[in-house]
């Protein structure tokens, strides 16, 4: 469709990248780029633009009448606020639309739960976990140490005093095995 042909019709910026149709119930002016503008007249209504606008009615109108509004309502509402409110309630969400993944509490890794009452009268729920009888011990085995040879046979544990005093001072001198190791000191 030719921008012309458009301006005829429907009112157009003065660059002619955007249209402004005016809504067929309400008579309220609204606004969209000459693309899709030029794609909705040629799904929705055929190309035809005498039958756009007869026809056109715009997103919000289309919710206000879905709520079940009547269109003197409508008409009434846009003559006295130039436009149409916000609706109180909530869109409903699209069922196409991936659902929120939720992470699991704590209490969900839980193997086996006890009730406990304390001296007080008091009931404490205490929950086994699969890591440890211990809830706040989350290491299944003790650490493993490493031999100081090994860990620098192919990085310098210490590149701070490497690089600033030459290894002088390090903890680590006499173990380290590191290609970078400054051998005038012994």
């Amino acid at each position: 469709m030719t921008i012309e042909q458009i301006i005829k019709y429907v009112p157009t910026s003065k660059c002619g990248k955007y249209v402004y149709p005016i809504d067929s119930v309400t008579g309220a002016k609204t606004f969209a780029p000459i693309d899709y503008f030029n794609k909705r007249l040629e799904k929705d209504f055929g190309g035809s633009i005498q039958r756009f606008v007869k026809e056109y009615v715009s997103r919000e109108t289309k919710k206000y009448l879905k709520e079940g509004w009547s269109a003197e309502g409508l008409r009434e509402i846009v003559a006295k606020n130039g436009k149409l409110p916000k609706l109180d309630r909530k869109p409903k969400k699209d069922p196409n639309a991936p659902k929120k993944v939720r992470r699991k509490r704590l209490a969900a890794h839980a193997e086996t739960s006890t009730v406990v009452t304390n001296e007080d009268g008091t009931k404490e729920v205490i929950r086994v976990y699969p890591w440890s009888g211990d809830p706040t011990n989350f290491f299944r085995s003790a650490p493993v140490l490493e031999s100081v040879e090994e860990l620098t046979k192919n990085a310098c544990l210490r590149p701070d005093i490497y690089l600033d005093d030459e290894c002088y001072g390090c903890n680590y001198y006499k173990e380290c095995v590191c290609d970078l190791k400054n051998h005038k000191l012994k």
